[in-house]
């Protein structure tokens, strides 16, 4: 028995729309968790990453219109630390309450600046794939199990025994169907087979 088919660019558009939202969404989740883990990144390193860098600044401009230690200058860089410390404890809370309020602020703008551009790149990725598939085959089915000639070019041939099918799947563009190694390989697509 034969089966002859053709995969043509409507049929490409139809799937590369499928792929895209999906792909979409998948890089919207990642950008959901990327977010959150800057969120709480920011949120246990603000606090003593400010006091560090006020602190340092602080000592470096004791230590720096003359570059040498003195006795002074260490008298002056410890009593600098105290007051800062003590100024620290007092009035931190006010201003990493009001930082942390902008941060809020921003992060509620809506921004998706890449988004378009990662949409139409994901976009041309999947149609180059896609395309590369298109034209017409041939289904050979006999006892065994199936054959799938492309009737382009070289006339490529893949063959799939009855036995090794793991998965068949139809829906109203296609059917699915994988082996055992293809369900099993990691980040491999299965197999479509268009049906007109």
């Amino acid at each position: 028995m034969e089966l002859q088919f053709t995969i043509t660019p409507e049929h490409t558009q139809i799937r590369v729309g499928e792929l895209l939202e999906r792909e979409m969404l998948k890089h919207d989740q990642q950008q959901a968790r990327l977010l959150g883990y800057v969120t709480r990144l920011q949120d246990r390193v603000l606090a003593p990453l400010l006091f560090g860098l006020c602190l340092v600044v602080g000592l470096l401009a004791i230590y720096f219109p003359e570059r040498q230690l003195s006795t002074q200058k260490f008298i002056s860089m410890a009593l600098f630390g105290v007051i800062f410390v003590v100024f620290w404890w007092f009035y931190s809370g006010r201003l990493l309450r009001h930082l942390r309020a902008r941060i809020a602020a921003n992060r509620a703008k809506p921004s998706t600046p890449l988004r378009g551009a990662n949409q139409r790149l994901t976009e041309i990725k999947l149609r180059t794939n896609l395309k590369a598939a298109e034209g017409a085959y041939r289904l050979l089915f006999d006892d065994e199990g199936f054959s799938l000639i492309n009737s382009r070019g070289e006339g490529a041939k893949g063959e799939l025994a009855w036995g090794k099918i793991v998965r068949l799947k139809e829906t109203p563009d296609f059917y699915s169907v994988a082996c055992a190694e293809l369900v099993l390989k990691p980040g491999t697509r299965l197999c479509h087979v268009t049906v007109d």
